[in-house]
């Protein structure tokens, strides 16, 4: 008896390939799913200078625009008052909502001032193009895309440092401008600056409009 003639119709490939073909693609998507939370783990500990990820002491909210840096501290109370770009001005550059209670106690620099040996979250914002806020030695990096609030673990050192910090992302014709001066300080002198800072920008702040009765 002669031996059945071998079927090479597509069909036959397909049915024949057809379920290695689906499993791999199943057990590539779970792999994706499983590894994603690990892999965004990495993600942040290698942009953050830092190996592990780590809760941060506290916040700073990082605004981005040409060619400048604006760094956003809240109040004591840890809560972040409200901003809108159409209350932006040469007066308040991140449109600090002067109504919005929380923001009372807000103040906003153009220096980054840190306590020393601390992990410090900052988010950061773009209101024109992406920049890049890091040191050129590329041990901290974050970058601000408009749109997107972005997320960077910043490690200070357990000394006291001073530097410049710099847009590692070209923005323009001015790009090279586009850098902020920072200082890791002792815990001591970061709660003298913190009050001095407090007090100024409280001075320069009108009350907030009474709430009206219920």
């Amino acid at each position: 008896m002669s031996a059945p003639e071998r079927d090479d119709s597509r069909g036959a490939r397909i049915s024949r390939f057809g379920p290695v073909a689906i499993l791999t693609i199943v057990v590539i998507g779970l792999a994706v799913v499983l590894y994603y939370p690990i892999a965004m783990e990495k993600f942040m500990a290698r942009y953050s200078g830092v190996s592990h990820v780590v809760e941060p002491a506290f916040e700073i909210q990082v605004f981005a625009q040409k060619y400048d840096w604006h760094f956003h501290y809240a109040g004591p109370d840890g809560v972040f008052g409200a901003t809108s770009s159409s209350q932006v001005a040469k007066d308040n550059p991140i449109g600090l909502d002067a109504g919005d209670r929380n923001a009372q106690d807000d103040f906003v620099t153009s220096e980054l001032v840190l306590p020393c040996d601390i992990n410090i979250l900052l988010k950061t914002h773009s209101a024109d193009v992406i920049h890049t806020l890091g040191d050129v030695h590329g041990a901290f990096r974050v970058d601000a895309i408009p749109g997107v609030n972005t997320d960077g673990l910043l490690e200070t050192p357990a000394s006291p440092a001073s530097g410049t910090l710099r847009c590692l992302t070209p923005c323009g014709p001015n790009h090279k401008h586009h850098h902020a001066p920072f200082r890791f300080v002792s815990e001591t002198v970061y709660e003298s600056w913190f009050e001095t800072q407090l007090m100024a920008a409280q001075a320069k702040r009108p009350p907030p409009s009474p709430q009206p009765a219920r």
